[in-house]
C-alpha cells in the first residue's frame, strides 16, 4: 500500500483516539501537556495532544512499512546529513554515542551503516524484553547491520567490539552507540532534574558509558 494511503489512514486514527474521551492515555497525555505548558490554552493542548497521535501513528505505520524496504528504498527513505563531519571524528575516536529520544521514526536511525561505509552502529535495548515481539524486532533492527546492546550488561559487548578493532579482526573501523534514554528510571538513587516546569528522575547510564 503506497504511503499517501497509509498516512491518510494514520490520520484518522488519531483522530479517532484523540476524540474518545474514554481512553485513559488521552486525559493522560493533556495532562501532562498542561503541566509542561502553563501558559497555553485548552485548545492549544489539545492540538499539541493531535500532533502528537498523529506522529505515534505515523510512526508505527513507518515501522512496519520499513519492513518490506530494500536497502536502496530505505537509503532513500531516510537520510543522513554532515555524514563527513562523523567520519572525521572517527579519525581520533573509536566511538561515538549518539544520543536521542523516542521521537518520530528513530527505528530508521539504525540504516545508518548503509550511509558510512566501514563503520558500524550499535544500540541499546531494554534487554529485560523477552517476547517475541522484542525478537522480530531486534532481527528487524540488525539488517542493515546494527549491534543491538542489552540494557543489563552493555558493558562487555562494547569492550569485545573494541578488543577486536584493536586486534583488526573486525570488519569495521569504528561505532556510532545510539541511547534513546528518556523513559522513566528505576533507579534506588537516580539523578533528579528540572524538565518541563518538574523535577524527574533521570536516566544517567549513557553518560557513564561515555
Amino acid at each position: 500500500m503506497p504511503f499517501k494511503l497509509l498516512y491518510a489512514f494514520s490520520s484518522f486514527i488519531s483522530w479517532l483516539i484523540l476524540h474518545i474521551n474514554r481512553i485513559p492515555s488521552n486525559e493522560i497525555a493533556q495532562r501532562n501537556l498542561r503541566r509542561a505548558f502553563l501558559e497555553k490554552s485548552p485548545k492549544e493542548i489539545k492540538d499539541l495532544c493531535q500532533k502528537y497521535y498523529s506522529s505515534f501513528c505515523d510512526y508505527l505505520i513507518e515501522f512496519v512499512k520499513a519492513t518490506r524496504f530494500s536497502n536502496k528504498e530505505m537509503m532513500t527513505h531516510c537520510q543522513f546529513r554532515n555524514v563527513e563531519l562523523l567520519k572525521e571524528k572517527f579519525q581520533n575516536h573509536q566511538f561515538i554515542i549518539c544520543y536521542g529520544g523516542h521521537l518520530l521514526n528513530f527505528e530508521w536511525q539504525v540504516s545508518l551503516p548503509l550511509h558510512i561505509k566501514g563503520y558500524g552502529m550499535c544500540h541499546l535495548y531494554l534487554s529485560g524484553e523477552k517476547s517475541r515481539e522484542m525478537k522480530w524486532i531486534l532481527n528487524k533492527r540488525s539488517r542493515y547491520g546494527a549491534v543491538n546492546i542489552p540494557t543489563a550488561s552493555p558493558l562487555k559487548p562494547l569492550v569485545s567490539l573494541k578488543n577486536n578493532m584493536d586486534k583488526g579482526i573486525d570488519i569495521h573501523k569504528g561505532y556510532i552507540f545510539g541511547t534513546l534514554a528518556d523513559m522513566d528510571t528505576t533507579e534506588e538513587h537516580p539523578h533528579i532534574s528540572t524538565f518541563f516546569n518538574h523535577d524527574l528522575e533521570m536516566f544517567t547510564g549513557s553518560e557513564r558509558i561515555g
